[in-house]
């Protein structure tokens, strides 16, 4: 399948995005650009494949278990965390430099049983270098001997949501390279969740769009999707406590996204803003009750357009009568040759910019211009 891609100028560097997250302050908010990385064709060949790279580490099943075995490390979990499996880990970020460790830190496949979506879920975790594994805040049933145990906080967290079709492994094939070393040259963890819950016993459609690969990010109200696809209860509530159970990833949180994943993170941010530190998008669908994507995932999750208004970053604006207090300045990437901004109206960011004005929310739009280029078998919405 032949896509187009925008590809954006690198005037913004990817190493500025993430230095954004960790100032702490109500100013600071993460640059969604990882763009740049997405314009290096060369990522290609520096995937980091399970087929096709060595050195990554297998865990069991832990289920009913105390402690997460990391390679040499162990990670204390609380009971309640029914089963963790890390399926893989790889040094990545290595080019990263910085004031830390310079070897870079580890990327993570993670599988769980999920509460939330009532299926298996799997996402990825990059940890940098200067995480601490011995910094075990949990319980007393840490192995971890408490008189040596290091007082280094967590680091920040950066949770990226990916677009339609989109899996756990699509940024960090992609972007990684780049956004790997970026976030170990300042210090900060990435968690990339999937976009929808799978199996065999998960219902799904023939369409792209809807189903498996196209969670929307909302918890689903109607059947079939109901028993589920409940994305926004996952994202919001049960991976964020998985991650401090397991890892003690509770510092500053920043969300963003590309294309649905940015809906599902400006709306997520909105709703929650107490939640997030900071929030930013890639080509977001900025108003999906006016585009055909958020009509039809709104219509079969939730029954009706109108019920996506809750979810709508667009609508959620609209109804304000002053800015979000939290937030003083959200910062989005758009290419002024995307196809789904040019050609099929599917993002809507005027929409977005128009509804900020009315409410004072101050929203820097960065409209990139772009070249053009054809991708064969890659799908990046």
């Amino acid at each position: 399948m032949r896509h187009v891609l925008s590809l954006f100028s690198s005037t913004i560097s990817v190493i500025a995005c993430l230095a954004a997250i960790i100032t702490y302050s109500s100013t600071a908010t993460c640059f969604p650009c990882f763009a740049n990385a997405y314009t290096v064709a060369s990522l290609q060949n520096q995937l980091f494949l399970p087929s096709t790279k060595t050195g990554w580490i297998k865990s069991t099943s832990l289920s009913n278990s105390n402690n997460v075995v990391d390679g040499a490390n162990v990670v204390t979990v609380s009971e309640n965390l029914e089963s963790l499996v890390v399926l893989s880990k790889t040094k990545v970020g290595g080019g990263g430099g910085g004031s830390n460790n310079k070897q870079g830190g580890f990327y993570h496949r993670i599988q769980h049983q999920s509460k939330a979506t009532d299926t298996t879920m799997t996402f990825g975790l990059f940890l940098p270098s200067s995480y601490d594994y011995n910094n075990d805040k949990s319980s007393s049933s840490s192995t971890t001997d408490t008189n040596t145990a290091s007082a280094t906080p967590p680091p920040p967290t950066m949770y990226w949501l990916s677009g339609l079709t989109c899996d756990d492994t699509n940024f960090a094939q992609k972007a990684g390279a780049k956004a790997f070393d970026a976030a170990e040259k300042e210090g900060i963890a990435i968690i990339i969740p999937d976009v929808s819950p799978r199996g065999e016993n998960v219902v799904d459609d023939d369409a792209y769009d809807l189903g498996q690969g196209a969670g929307f990010y909302v918890d689903a109200t109607e059947d079939p999707f109901a028993t589920h696809y409940r994305m926004r209860s996952y994202i919001t509530s049960e991976l964020p406590q998985l991650l401090i159970d397991a890892f003690q990833l509770d510092g500053p949180r920043s969300i963003s996204g590309h294309s649905m994943g940015g809906h599902g993170a400006l709306s997520i941010a909105f709703e929650d803003p107490s939640s997030w530190t900071s929030v930013s998008a890639f080509a977001p669908i900025c108003n999906p009750t006016d585009c055909p994507w958020g009509e039809k995932s709104f219509t079969n999750y939730l029954g009706s357009v109108k019920a996506g208004k809750p979810f709508d970053a667009t609508c959620i604006l609209a109804d304000r009568t002053g800015p979000i207090a939290e937030f003083d300045d959200i910062l989005i990437d758009q290419g002024t040759n995307d196809e789904f901004l040019v050609d099929s109206a599917q993002l809507k960011p005027d929409s977005l910019m128009d509804a900020a004005q009315k409410c004072g929310q101050k929203i820097t739009m960065n409209m990139r211009s772009s070249l053009l280029l054809i991708v064969e078998g890659s799908n990046w919405r």
